[in-house]
Protein backbone atom coordinates (compact mmCIF):
# COMPACT_ATOMS: atom_id res chain seq x y z
CA UNK A 1 0.00 0.00 0.00
CA UNK A 2 1.28 3.51 -0.79
CA UNK A 3 1.27 5.78 2.25
CA UNK A 4 0.33 9.18 0.91
CA UNK A 5 1.19 11.04 4.10
CA UNK A 6 4.85 10.38 3.40
CA UNK A 7 4.58 12.07 0.02
CA UNK A 8 4.69 15.55 1.59
CA UNK A 9 7.50 14.31 3.86
CA UNK A 10 9.60 13.74 0.75
CA UNK A 11 8.82 17.24 -0.45
CA UNK A 12 9.10 19.10 2.84
CA UNK A 13 11.84 17.22 4.68
CA UNK A 14 14.70 15.94 2.53
CA UNK A 15 15.74 13.39 5.21
CA UNK A 16 12.77 11.22 4.21
CA UNK A 17 12.66 9.04 1.12
CA UNK A 18 12.48 11.10 -2.02
CA UNK A 19 9.81 9.46 -4.12
CA UNK A 20 6.54 10.28 -5.84
CA UNK A 21 4.84 7.87 -3.41
CA UNK A 22 6.05 6.05 -0.34
CA UNK A 23 7.47 2.63 -1.17
CA UNK A 24 7.70 0.36 1.87
CA UNK A 25 10.45 -1.60 0.13
CA UNK A 26 12.62 1.51 0.44
CA UNK A 27 11.71 2.40 4.03
CA UNK A 28 14.77 3.65 5.94
CA UNK A 29 13.62 5.68 8.95
CA UNK A 30 12.11 3.90 12.00
CA UNK A 31 8.88 5.82 11.47
CA UNK A 32 8.62 4.49 7.91
CA UNK A 33 9.25 0.93 9.10
CA UNK A 34 6.63 1.30 11.84
CA UNK A 35 3.97 2.58 9.43
CA UNK A 36 4.67 -0.17 6.92
CA UNK A 37 4.38 -2.85 9.62
CA UNK A 38 1.19 -1.63 11.31
CA UNK A 39 -2.19 -1.46 9.55
CA UNK A 40 -3.60 0.92 12.17
CA UNK A 41 -0.70 3.32 11.72
CA UNK A 42 -1.17 3.07 7.98
CA UNK A 43 -4.82 4.06 8.38
CA UNK A 44 -3.83 6.99 10.62
CA UNK A 45 -1.25 7.99 8.03
CA UNK A 46 -3.90 8.09 5.29
CA UNK A 47 -6.36 9.95 7.51
CA UNK A 48 -3.85 12.61 8.50
CA UNK A 49 -2.76 13.10 4.89
CA UNK A 50 -6.36 13.57 3.77
CA UNK A 51 -7.19 15.94 6.62
CA UNK A 52 -4.13 18.15 6.08
CA UNK A 53 -4.61 18.22 2.31
CA UNK A 54 -8.28 19.16 2.63
CA UNK A 55 -7.60 22.05 5.02
CA UNK A 56 -4.81 23.45 2.85
CA UNK A 57 -6.41 23.10 -0.56
CA UNK A 58 -9.62 24.88 0.40
CA UNK A 59 -7.72 27.93 1.69
CA UNK A 60 -7.37 30.82 -0.73
CA UNK A 61 -3.71 31.29 0.13
CA UNK A 62 -2.80 27.65 0.61
CA UNK A 63 -2.30 28.68 4.25
CA UNK A 64 1.49 29.05 4.39
CA UNK A 65 1.40 29.33 8.18
CA UNK A 66 -0.25 25.92 8.38
CA UNK A 67 2.42 24.50 6.09
CA UNK A 68 5.21 25.82 8.32
CA UNK A 69 3.42 24.39 11.34
CA UNK A 70 3.19 21.01 9.63
CA UNK A 71 6.89 21.09 8.78
CA UNK A 72 7.74 21.75 12.43
CA UNK A 73 5.48 18.89 13.51
CA UNK A 74 7.21 16.53 11.06
CA UNK A 75 10.65 17.47 12.36
CA UNK A 76 9.57 16.98 15.97
CA UNK A 77 7.94 13.65 15.18
CA UNK A 78 11.09 12.38 13.49
CA UNK A 79 13.21 13.35 16.48
CA UNK A 80 10.86 12.12 19.21
CA UNK A 81 9.89 8.81 17.59
CA UNK A 82 13.29 7.63 16.33
CA UNK A 83 13.83 5.02 19.07
CA UNK A 84 12.05 3.04 21.79
CA UNK A 85 8.35 2.39 21.24
CA UNK A 86 8.30 3.94 17.78
CA UNK A 87 4.82 2.69 16.88
CA UNK A 88 3.29 3.96 20.13
CA UNK A 89 5.03 7.31 19.76
CA UNK A 90 3.89 7.73 16.17
CA UNK A 91 0.32 6.75 17.03
CA UNK A 92 0.20 9.31 19.83
CA UNK A 93 1.75 12.04 17.68
CA UNK A 94 -0.68 11.35 14.83
CA UNK A 95 -3.70 11.41 17.11
CA UNK A 96 -2.59 14.69 18.67
CA UNK A 97 -2.00 16.23 15.27
CA UNK A 98 -5.39 15.13 13.99
CA UNK A 99 -7.01 16.77 17.00
CA UNK A 100 -5.05 19.98 16.39
CA UNK A 101 -6.12 20.08 12.75
CA UNK A 102 -9.75 19.49 13.68
CA UNK A 103 -9.55 22.67 15.78
CA UNK A 104 -8.26 24.90 12.99
CA UNK A 105 -10.10 28.26 12.91
CA UNK A 106 -11.37 27.45 9.42
CA UNK A 107 -13.73 24.87 10.91
CA UNK A 108 -17.41 25.74 11.10
CA UNK A 109 -17.61 25.75 14.89
CA UNK A 110 -15.14 28.64 15.14
CA UNK A 111 -17.25 30.69 12.76
CA UNK A 112 -20.34 30.44 14.93
CA UNK A 113 -18.86 32.81 17.52
CA UNK A 114 -18.32 35.69 15.10
CA UNK A 115 -20.49 38.49 13.76
CA UNK A 116 -21.11 38.16 10.06
CA UNK A 117 -22.82 39.65 7.02
CA UNK A 118 -25.72 37.78 5.41
CA UNK A 119 -25.34 37.33 1.65
CA UNK A 120 -28.46 35.38 0.68
CA UNK A 121 -29.22 36.78 -2.79
CA UNK A 122 -26.04 35.73 -4.61
CA UNK A 123 -26.90 32.08 -5.26
CA UNK A 124 -29.94 29.91 -5.89
CA UNK A 125 -28.29 27.00 -4.07
CA UNK A 126 -26.32 28.54 -1.22
CA UNK A 127 -26.42 31.29 1.35
CA UNK A 128 -23.17 32.96 2.39
CA UNK A 129 -22.02 34.43 5.70
CA UNK A 130 -19.05 36.76 5.65
CA UNK A 131 -17.07 37.65 8.79
CA UNK A 132 -14.37 40.31 8.57
CA UNK A 133 -11.43 40.30 10.97
CA UNK A 134 -11.78 44.09 11.08
CA UNK A 135 -15.53 44.85 10.95
CA UNK A 136 -16.44 47.86 8.82
CA UNK A 137 -19.70 49.65 8.05
CA UNK A 138 -18.16 52.04 5.51
CA UNK A 139 -19.08 52.01 1.82
CA UNK A 140 -15.79 50.31 0.96
CA UNK A 141 -14.03 47.84 3.25
CA UNK A 142 -10.90 45.73 2.93
CA UNK A 143 -9.88 43.09 5.44
CA UNK A 144 -9.06 39.46 5.95
CA UNK A 145 -11.81 37.19 7.22
CA UNK A 146 -13.85 34.05 6.76
CA UNK A 147 -16.60 32.97 4.42
CA UNK A 148 -19.20 30.34 5.39
CA UNK A 149 -21.19 28.48 2.75
CA UNK A 150 -24.60 27.17 3.80
CA UNK A 151 -27.30 25.23 1.97
CA UNK A 152 -30.08 27.64 1.05
CA UNK A 153 -32.20 28.33 4.14
CA UNK A 154 -29.89 26.42 6.48
CA UNK A 155 -28.20 27.78 9.60
CA UNK A 156 -25.29 25.30 9.69
CA UNK A 157 -22.23 25.97 7.50
CA UNK A 158 -21.27 23.30 5.01
CA UNK A 159 -17.80 24.79 4.73
CA UNK A 160 -15.86 27.73 6.13
CA UNK A 161 -13.01 29.23 4.12
CA UNK A 162 -10.33 31.50 5.56
CA UNK A 163 -9.58 34.39 3.21
CA UNK A 164 -6.43 36.55 3.44
CA UNK A 165 -8.15 39.36 1.53
CA UNK A 166 -11.78 40.52 1.19
CA UNK A 167 -12.91 43.72 -0.51
CA UNK A 168 -16.47 44.94 -0.07
CA UNK A 169 -18.26 47.66 -2.02
CA UNK A 170 -21.79 48.55 -0.89
CA UNK A 171 -24.81 49.74 -2.84
CA UNK A 172 -26.88 52.84 -2.08
CA UNK A 173 -28.78 50.89 0.60
CA UNK A 174 -25.56 49.92 2.34
CA UNK A 175 -25.75 46.29 1.24
CA UNK A 176 -22.64 44.52 -0.10
CA UNK A 177 -22.67 44.20 -3.89
CA UNK A 178 -22.99 40.65 -5.21
CA UNK A 179 -23.00 39.29 -8.77
CA UNK A 180 -21.82 42.61 -10.12
CA UNK A 181 -18.96 42.65 -12.61
CA UNK A 182 -19.41 45.77 -14.69
CA UNK A 183 -16.17 46.87 -16.31
CA UNK A 184 -14.56 49.95 -14.72
CA UNK A 185 -17.11 49.87 -11.92
CA UNK A 186 -17.32 48.52 -8.39
CA UNK A 187 -17.62 44.76 -8.28
CA UNK A 188 -19.49 42.22 -6.20
CA UNK A 189 -17.75 40.88 -3.13
CA UNK A 190 -19.14 37.51 -4.31
CA UNK A 191 -19.89 36.53 -7.90
CA UNK A 192 -21.62 33.18 -8.42
CA UNK A 193 -21.95 31.13 -11.62
CA UNK A 194 -20.95 27.80 -13.11
CA UNK A 195 -17.42 28.74 -14.15
CA UNK A 196 -16.31 25.30 -15.35
CA UNK A 197 -19.65 24.22 -16.85
CA UNK A 198 -20.02 21.06 -14.78
CA UNK A 199 -23.56 21.79 -13.60
CA UNK A 200 -22.52 23.05 -10.14
CA UNK A 201 -22.43 26.64 -8.95
CA UNK A 202 -18.98 28.08 -8.27
CA UNK A 203 -18.10 31.44 -6.75
CA UNK A 204 -15.39 34.08 -6.53
CA UNK A 205 -14.61 36.51 -3.71
CA UNK A 206 -13.08 39.88 -4.46
CA UNK A 207 -9.80 40.07 -2.54
CA UNK A 208 -8.84 43.63 -3.48
CA UNK A 209 -7.93 45.73 -6.48
CA UNK A 210 -4.71 44.04 -7.49
CA UNK A 211 -5.63 43.20 -11.08
CA UNK A 212 -4.51 44.75 -14.35
CA UNK A 213 -4.48 48.56 -14.22
CA UNK A 214 -5.51 48.47 -10.57
CA UNK A 215 -8.67 46.59 -11.40
CA UNK A 216 -10.50 44.12 -9.17
CA UNK A 217 -8.88 40.81 -8.26
CA UNK A 218 -10.59 37.67 -7.03
CA UNK A 219 -10.06 34.31 -5.40
CA UNK A 220 -12.04 31.74 -7.39
CA UNK A 221 -13.49 28.59 -5.83
CA UNK A 222 -14.81 25.65 -7.87
CA UNK A 223 -17.12 23.01 -6.50
CA UNK A 224 -15.38 19.64 -6.12
CA UNK A 225 -18.07 16.96 -6.42
CA UNK A 226 -15.78 14.25 -5.01
CA UNK A 227 -14.92 16.27 -1.91
CA UNK A 228 -18.40 17.84 -1.86
CA UNK A 229 -16.76 21.14 -1.05
CA UNK A 230 -15.34 24.20 -2.79
CA UNK A 231 -11.69 24.22 -3.79
CA UNK A 232 -9.52 27.23 -4.61
CA UNK A 233 -8.67 27.52 -8.32
CA UNK A 234 -5.27 29.08 -8.88
CA UNK A 235 -5.71 28.96 -12.67
CA UNK A 236 -8.94 31.00 -12.71
CA UNK A 237 -7.66 33.30 -9.97
CA UNK A 238 -4.60 34.09 -12.13
CA UNK A 239 -6.78 34.60 -15.20
CA UNK A 240 -8.70 37.42 -13.52
CA UNK A 241 -5.53 39.00 -12.15
CA UNK A 242 -4.02 39.28 -15.64
CA UNK A 243 -7.09 40.77 -17.39
CA UNK A 244 -9.55 43.61 -16.88
CA UNK A 245 -12.06 42.72 -14.22
CA UNK A 246 -14.12 39.57 -13.83
CA UNK A 247 -14.53 37.23 -16.78
CA UNK A 248 -17.86 36.84 -18.60
CA UNK A 249 -19.52 33.42 -18.53
CA UNK A 250 -21.22 32.18 -21.70
CA UNK A 251 -23.17 29.16 -20.49
CA UNK A 252 -24.61 28.29 -23.90
CA UNK A 253 -21.24 28.20 -25.68
CA UNK A 254 -19.46 26.99 -22.51
CA UNK A 255 -16.82 29.67 -22.80
CA UNK A 256 -15.26 32.25 -20.51
CA UNK A 257 -14.42 35.63 -22.01
CA UNK A 258 -11.91 38.25 -20.90
CA UNK A 259 -10.73 41.68 -22.00
CA UNK A 260 -7.11 42.81 -21.75
CA UNK A 261 -5.33 45.96 -22.85
CA UNK A 262 -1.93 47.60 -23.01
CA UNK A 263 -1.90 51.38 -23.01
CA UNK A 264 -4.43 53.28 -25.06
CA UNK A 265 -4.21 51.43 -28.32
CA UNK A 266 -4.05 47.68 -27.85
CA UNK A 267 -7.04 45.61 -26.78
CA UNK A 268 -7.68 41.87 -26.84
CA UNK A 269 -10.87 39.94 -26.26
CA UNK A 270 -10.21 36.27 -25.52
CA UNK A 271 -12.44 33.24 -25.12
CA UNK A 272 -11.52 30.15 -23.16
CA UNK A 273 -12.78 26.62 -22.93
CA UNK A 274 -12.28 24.90 -19.57
CA UNK A 275 -10.19 21.73 -19.52
CA UNK A 276 -9.65 20.01 -16.20
CA UNK A 277 -10.79 23.20 -14.41
CA UNK A 278 -8.12 25.17 -16.30
CA UNK A 279 -9.09 27.91 -18.79
CA UNK A 280 -7.49 27.39 -22.21
CA UNK A 281 -7.54 30.29 -24.68
CA UNK A 282 -9.12 29.13 -27.95
CA UNK A 283 -10.20 32.37 -29.68
CA UNK A 284 -9.01 35.96 -29.64
CA UNK A 285 -9.67 39.25 -31.35
CA UNK A 286 -6.87 41.82 -31.15
CA UNK A 287 -7.07 45.51 -32.04
CA UNK A 288 -3.82 47.40 -32.43
CA UNK A 289 -1.02 48.54 -34.67
CA UNK A 290 0.21 46.00 -37.20
CA UNK A 291 3.44 45.38 -39.10
CA UNK A 292 1.41 43.92 -41.97
CA UNK A 293 -0.82 46.94 -42.64
CA UNK A 294 -0.58 50.66 -41.96
CA UNK A 295 -2.58 52.07 -39.08
CA UNK A 296 -4.74 49.97 -36.81
CA UNK A 297 -6.05 46.54 -37.63
CA UNK A 298 -8.22 43.87 -36.08
CA UNK A 299 -6.93 40.31 -36.17
CA UNK A 300 -9.17 37.40 -35.25
CA UNK A 301 -7.52 34.06 -34.47
CA UNK A 302 -8.66 30.62 -33.43
CA UNK A 303 -6.80 27.72 -31.85
CA UNK A 304 -7.04 24.55 -33.93
CA UNK A 305 -5.15 21.37 -33.12
CA UNK A 306 -2.81 23.27 -30.83
CA UNK A 307 -1.92 25.98 -33.41
CA UNK A 308 -3.27 29.50 -33.88
CA UNK A 309 -4.94 30.20 -37.23
CA UNK A 310 -5.71 33.69 -38.54
CA UNK A 311 -9.40 33.92 -39.41
CA UNK A 312 -9.40 37.51 -40.61
CA UNK A 313 -7.44 40.72 -40.61
CA UNK A 314 -9.25 43.98 -41.30
CA UNK A 315 -8.16 47.59 -41.47
CA UNK A 316 -9.79 49.89 -38.92
CA UNK A 317 -10.69 53.37 -40.07
CA UNK A 318 -9.60 54.66 -36.70
CA UNK A 319 -8.78 53.04 -33.41
CA UNK A 320 -12.03 51.75 -31.98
Amino acid sequence: MAHRFLIPLACLLPMFAEAASFDCAKASHPIEHAICADAQLSALDERLASTFRRIRQFSASGDSSLLEEQRAWLRDTRQQCAAGDVAGCVRQRYEWRLQELSEQPSEAKAFETQDFLHLDNASTTYDFRLALDEPCDEQYCESSGKLAILAKGSSKPLQVITLPGIYIARDERGQPLVNSARLYDYQGVINVDDFNFDGHEDFAVQNGNHGSYGGPSYDVFLYDSKQQAFRHSQAMTRLIASTLGFFDVDAQAQRLQTLAKSGCCWHRTSRYRVEGNTPVEVWRSTDGASLHMSGYVREVEELRNGKWHLLKRVQLKDYE
